[in-house]
């Protein structure tokens, strides 16, 4: 070194050395530049610690920065006899302290494998005081020195007992340690331990933990953890002191907890204990001791990725020199516990191995399993010498089932399986349903299924087949179709005259016991056609034979037609051919004979007949005659008929009632139903003699229908309606009335006014007490309009309009019961099932629907449509109520002002005033809310006390149920806007799904106002945030956020931005802000970038909502374009390094990290650092100024 400058700056220079004391150099009779001068060996290029030839003795303070420059050499013949401090007397913080620095310097960069710095470690080696390094440590550069790369080793080396010095230790700059391997620099783990020599079966290779105090449970080890935080997972590997003498059990441990650093029995995955047990998942108790709690996972996996020759496998082993046979070699034990008092452990079930023969070259071993039945073990199935028993220890076959004991079993050297039973035995194929075949397949080498017996599950059925082709099928008895049996035939290709199978009946011959020559009798189908897949005509030919093969007797045609005595049937649909000229003859020994008809239903076969007794041809029923046609062709129907006058027509019925037509004499045509009843061909009526009588009779272009008492004569006949060739119908008591129409028991009955014109009664009691002079009234049902008072009223069903005797006018009830209770109500129209039911002087409704309005009495101007719509409303306070759609405004009592369109819509409503529903279900959970518009498909659909709010699309506030009645005054337009909104108020969302964009729905967040598509806050609590812009995210509560990722610049025509308050009046805890402005300025760099797609971003900040999908399982957001405008900035990282740098404790000023996990730059912050720079460096001018 030579220039003292070197050292420091001035500042420093002035106080450099102190003694012990504190005082300053100049105490020993020199200046301070005296003191240095004197201090600085330059020949050496070293500082001396003596001053004017005497050595300072005790503790020598440097206070500031000092710079020692030296050469490779080094010598040790200074003392200093104390201590040596460095002491920096500034704040301490992170970044300050005190510092010793040892570097190289030779002008050029330095290289790898150069030296940084040495410090070593000495003493003296014998009396003489000859001093000799012990041990060192080195700082050893890696790699060249550049700019951005300084990487360096720290390598640690001592002597050994030969005085031979080598490194043992390395600290890579990559945080490696090698210990023992060190000296190639191969350190590639983060631990890299090297043990060399030691000889075999040495422990002391290795790594010692040893603790002399050692007591109880306590444990050695290693613990691994994944994260410094601890909120990985951990596991660890150690020693547990297992009894008092020092043994030691090797444990290893897992814990998933997110907690602490500690770890529990709870957590044992594996121990190996000192007396060579193995537990995996719990302490054992035998050599190995497997355990788990998981009911999902298997207890043990065993897999091997060789195939070939080397298969995996488990090998138990009777290790002995004096074998025998029977010798067990193994056995596998299934233990569990009993619900005894006290619970018993116990062998539910086990699997041993033997050897039955031991002799070379013949040896058999066998298998057994065992399982408890009724607290009995039992050898449940053997395996032997190649053969298989279940149920028996000696299987006699192959495969040997033996349930019960049939006593000798053949063992033909061809039975390959066994079936035993002491009774019934059966043979069990058992399926899922979803299962199609089930049976049997018999094939060779060149068919494998030449033959098969399967059951059919879909069609419930028994298939044979026989080369590969069904040949017959018996389905099971159904309880349409009974049991079928089928026949198929092997063609592939069916034809006309293919016969598609066929049954014979064949004995054999009494003497050879062979079968017969000659067909007795067959069955067989013929197709009549190529069958295709809209044809498969087939007759059924019945085939009987006496001495010659059978031949064709019958035949059922394709068409359902029948052939007997020949081929075909000619188009009949019963065709009988025999050689005698009556081919079907009904021949009996008693008084007649008959041809019964019956069907399945009948157990008589005299269900119903046709005969023939004496000339007569009959017609009977339950063998009782219903009809007779005698020989002279008279009829008679319930008796036999008798003779009437000879130009008249007549069909008895009865022994007396007579159906009389009258077709040749008198004044017109008559019907006359009766008793023996005619009018003779002069005109004159005979006596009535039974009975009362209906006759209608046509004359003079009028018809007349009569009525009369029993026994009465034919001139006491009441006419009872006449209808005249104008049409006109006159009843008996409504002489003076005109175009009325009545039909029904009481239909415009006797008491009523006489002068009513124009009315249309239809049905039992329909219209029965019409008001005085009340026209053109229609009413068709049982008792409809029953006590009409009015005119110009429809009432169609039953009881519809039946009310009280009021004046009614104007009205149309349709539909049973609808308008039932009206007496004085007008203009009102009620359509469906009990509509308007309770209705009395109500005006000017309309109601169309099952059960609509049915609780009014009278209210008006009500417009109802749709099942059960209005069905509560009962107050005046509801007239003017709207409500279309089924089930809408149903609970509706006294609500003001309602207006309801749609299914289901409004359907809660009770006294809730002024809503407006418009949708499916819109409003339907709404009760006491008010003030409120819901326009679309299940808009508002849980609200139920909310009030003041406007939801217009679909599904719009669906969720919304606030907390408190009467809250609310939420706004949202747009298919699902504000839809999760639960309990948030004042908020208002304007477009499609804004507030809900699939991730950080809003639902208890208030005062937020989103503008835009899928706008949505930072999280479901977002409070007073204003977010505008397709896709746009807000940052955080009291934020306003403009646009999206691919916003690359904001516009404004303004000329300044304002804070919103900087009067120091507002403001409290006022202080200095203490931030090194040029220094952290300093620090900032500049970058350009290009922003990545925010489908890209890494999932600690990846949005949830670019993974969201719809109903349909589709994405809801489209990938944005990629951005490709080059921007200019800072890293919010780097700025934040910076602040922490310069003493700024709280980062979140300048660079907030929103919910979402981004770190953010708050720019318009970096004014200030940028004020106190300018201030800063002002000072400095002024103070060079000076």
């Amino acid at each position: 070194m030579s220039d003292i400058n070197k050292f420091t700056s001035k500042e420093v220079l002035n106080k450099v050395l102190l003694d012990s004391s504190g005082n300053s150099v100049a105490a020993f009779s020199h200046t301070t530049q005296e003191a240095l001068n004197a201090a600085l060996d330059t020949t050496n290029n070293r500082l001396n610690m003596s001053l004017a030839g005497g050595t300072i003795s005790g503790d020598v303070t440097i206070s500031g920065d000092l710079t020692v420059n030296g050469s490779s050499t080094y010598t040790y013949d200074e003392q200093i006899d104390g201590q040596l401090w460095l002491k920096d007397s500034t704040a301490s913080s992170a970044s300050q302290g005190g510092h010793l620095k040892l570097f190289s310097d030779d002008g050029a960069a330095m290289a790898a494998g150069h030296r940084l710095g040495v410090i070593e470690f000495a003493g003296a080696e014998d009396a003489s005081s000859t001093i000799t390094v012990g041990a060192r440590i080195e700082a050893l550069a890696e790699s060249t020195y550049t700019s951005s790369e300084n990487g360096s080793a720290l390598l640690f080396y001592t002597t050994d007992g030969n005085a031979s010095q080598s490194e043992v230790m390395r600290i890579t700059s990559d945080s490696k340690i090698g210990i023992g391997n060190a000296s190639d620099g191969n350190v590639d783990t983060p631990l890299h331990i090297l043990v060399e020599g030691g000889g075999s079966g040495s422990l002391l290779n290795g790594i010692k933990m040893e603790d002399p105090a050692i007591s109880g449970t306590e444990h050695l080890g290693i613990l691994f953890s994944g994260r410094s935080d601890n909120a990985g997972g951990k596991a660890y590997m150690g020693a547990v002191r297992a009894d008092n003498y020092g043994v030691m059990d090797l444990v290893f441990y897992t814990d998933s907890a997110a907690d602490d650093n500690s770890v529990t029995t709870s957590d044992n995955m594996m121990t190996f204990t000192h007396d060579g047990n193995l537990g995996i998942g719990k302490a054992p108790d035998t050599l190995l001791h497997l355990y788990s709690t998981s009911a999902s996972k298997p207890i043990l996996k065993i897999e091997n990725e060789q195939g070939g020759a080397n298969p995996v496998s488990i090998q138990m082993l009777r290790n002995t020199s004096s074998p025998a046979d029977d010798d067990f070699i193994g056995q596998i034990d299934f233990r569990s516990m009993n619900d005894a008092g006290t619970p018993e452990e116990i062998l539910y079930a086990y699997i041993s191995a033997q050897s039955t023969d031991i002799t070379d070259g013949t040896e058999d071993g066998e298998i057994n399993f065992h399982t408890m039945k009724a607290g009995t073990l039992t050898n449940t199935m053997t395996m032997q010498s190649g053969k298989v028993g279940i149920g028996t220890e000696t299987p006699d076959t192959e495969i040997h089932i033996k349930q019960g004991n049939a006593g000798s079993v053949d063992t033909h050297a061809n039975y390959i399986m066994t079936l035993e039973g002491g009774g019934d035995t059966l043979l069990q194929f058992q399926t899922p349903n979803d299962a199609t075949d089930v049976g049997i397949i018999w094939g060779d080498p060149d068919d494998k299924d030449v033959g098969a017996f399967k059951y059919d599950h879909d069609t419930d059925s028994l298939k044979f087949t026989v080369g590969a082709r069904q040949s017959l099928v018996l389905e099971s008895g159904l309880t349409t179709t009974g049991s079928v049996l089928t026949l198929s035939t092997a063609e592939t290709t069916v034809v006309a005259n293919d016969v598609l199978g066929k049954i014979n009946f064949k004995a054999p011959l009494e003497a050879s016991g062979t079968d017969a020559i000659l067909v007795g009798a067959s069955i067989h189908a013929l197709a009549t056609d190529t069958f295709a897949a809209d044809n498969n005509a087939t007759d059924l030919i019945f085939s009987t034979g006496a001495s010659e093969t059978a031949t064709e007797k019958m035949r059922i045609q394709a068409d359902g037609q029948v052939a007997i005595g020949q081929t075909s049937s000619d188009g009949a649909k019963v065709h009988i051919k025999g050689s005698e000229d009556v081919a079907l003859t009904a021949e009996s020994t008693d008084s007649g004979a008959y041809i019964s008809f019956m069907d399945n239903s009948s157990t008589n076969w005299y269900n119903a007949r046709l005969g023939a007794v004496a000339d007569a041809l009959v017609f009977q029923t339950a063998a009782t005659t219903r009809m007779t046609i005698d020989s002279a062709g008279n009829v008679g129907i319930g008796a036999t008929p008798v003779a009437m006058h000879a130009d008249n027509s007549l069909l008895q019925v009865g022994s007396t009632a007579t159906i009389f037509a009258q077709t040749a004499s008198g004044t017109g045509k008559s019907l006359y139903i009766g008793q023996n009843v005619f009018r003779h061909t002069d005109g004159t009526w005979d006596t009535i003699v039974e009975d009362a009588q209906t006759l209608y009779e046509q004359n003079d272009g009028s018809h007349y229908f009569y009525t009369g008492a029993s026994h009465a004569s034919v001139s006491t006949l009441v006419t009872n309606m006449k209808i005249d060739a104008n049409s006109k119908i006159s009843l008996s008591n409504n002489d003076s009335g005109s175009n009325n129409t009545v039909f029904g028991y009481n239909a415009y009955n006797g008491a009523m006014d006489d002068s009513a014109d124009g009315n249309t009664a239809i049905g039992d009691a329909a219209m029965y007490s019409l008001n005085a002079d009340k026209d053109f009234n229609t009413c068709v049902g049982f008792q409809s309009g029953f006590s009409l008072g009015g005119e110009l009223n429809t009432y169609i069903g039953k009881d519809a309009g039946s009310g009280g005797s009021g004046v009614d006018n104007y009205n149309v009830g349709i539909g049973a019961l609808s308008l039932d209770e009206i007496t004085t109500g007008a203009y009102n129209t009620a359509v469906g099932y009990q509509a308007g039911d309770s209705i009395t002087d109500g005006n000017s409704n309309v109601l169309i629907g099952r059960g609509t309005g049915v609780a009014m009495t009278s209210q008006d101007e009500m417009v109802l449509i749709g099942n059960d719509a209005g069905a509560a409303i009962n107050h005046d306070n509801a007239d003017g109520t709207v409500a279309i759609g089924y089930g809408s405004g149903a609970a509706i009592t006294s609500a003001v002002g309602t207006t309801i369109i749609g299914t289901e819509s409004g359907s809660s409503i009770n006294v809730g005033d002024q809503n407006t529903a418009l949708g499916y279900q819109a409003l339907k959970s709404t009760d006491t809310g008010e003030y409120n518009v819901a326009i679309g498909y299940q808009a508002m659909l849980d609200n139920v006390d909310g009030s003041h709010n406007t939801a217009v699309g679909r599904l719009a506030l669906e969720n919304f149920e606030p907390s408190s009645a009467n809250d609310g005054h939420n706004s949202a337009l747009g298919a699902l806007a504000g839809n999760d909104i639960s309990t948030g108020l004042h908020n208002t969302c304007i477009g499609s799904n804004s507030g809900h964009d699939g991730s950080n729905n809003l639902t208890t967040g208030s005062q937020n106002t989103f503008l835009g598509a899928y706008t949505n806050g930072s999280g479901n609590g977002t409070a007073n945030s204003t977010v505008i812009g397709y896709n746009a995210d807000g940052t955080g509560d009291n934020e306003i956020a403009l646009g999206n990722t691919s916003i690359s610049a904001i516009k404004a025509q303004v000329t300044s931005i304002t804070a919103y308050s900087s009067d120091e009046r507002t403001k409290k805890d006022v202080a200095d802000y203490d931030l090194k402005g040029v220094d952290f300025i300093k620090e900032l760099q500049l970058k350009t970038y290009l922003y990545k797609n925010p489908v890209d971003f890494p999932d600690e900040i990846r949005h949830s909502k670019w993974d969201a999908k719809d109903e349909d399982g589709n994405l809801i957001h489209e990938r944005p374009s990629d951005p490709t405008e080059t921007q200019v900035g800072f890293i919010a990282q780097e700025v934040e390094a910076a602040l922490a740098k310069h003493g700024v404790g709280n980062t979140e000023t300048y660079a907030p990290t929103q919910d979402s996990g981004i770190k953010t730059l708050t720019y318009g912050n970096l004014i200030f650092p940028l004020i106190k720079a300018v201030q800063e460096l002002t000072a400095r001018i002024e103070e060079l100024e000076k």
